[in-house]
């Protein structure tokens, strides 16, 4: 999914918007110079289980922002999801996802 292999960036980020958006303050993943925040949603599920994520990181002091699928099986990044052309009309389905998800937060690709 050529989504996932671009950078944006989150419009007018501050961190009450950021929570109310849905992000959390991700203390693993953040350091004394960067804190980062994430937010995660289903793209995928069986039954009431969730099968693959969506996780978007945004750095909260320049608004960088990274797009990630997960197989929560194995909680591992999702391989098919970057390269394999097998499923693309699945692909387009989780493709929308995220396009509505990062358009509902403001989120702009990077040119």
């Amino acid at each position: 999914m050529e989504i996932l292999n671009k950078k944006y960036i989150f419009n007018e980020v501050s961190k009450d918007r950021l929570l109310k958006s849905g992000f959390r303050y991700s203390r693993q993943l953040s350091t004394t110079d960067e804190n980062i925040y994430i937010l995660r949603f289903p793209l995928q599920k069986y039954k009431k289980y969730t099968v693959l994520e969506c996780v978007i990181t945004t750095e909260l002091n320049t608004g960088e922002t990274n797009v990630n699928v997960y197989d929560c099986n194995i909680n591992n990044i999702y391989p098919p999801c970057y390269n394999d052309s097998r499923y693309k009309k699945l692909f387009n389905i989780f493709k929308q996802a995220v396009n509505k998800k990062l358009k509902e937060l403001n989120i702009a690709e990077v040119a």
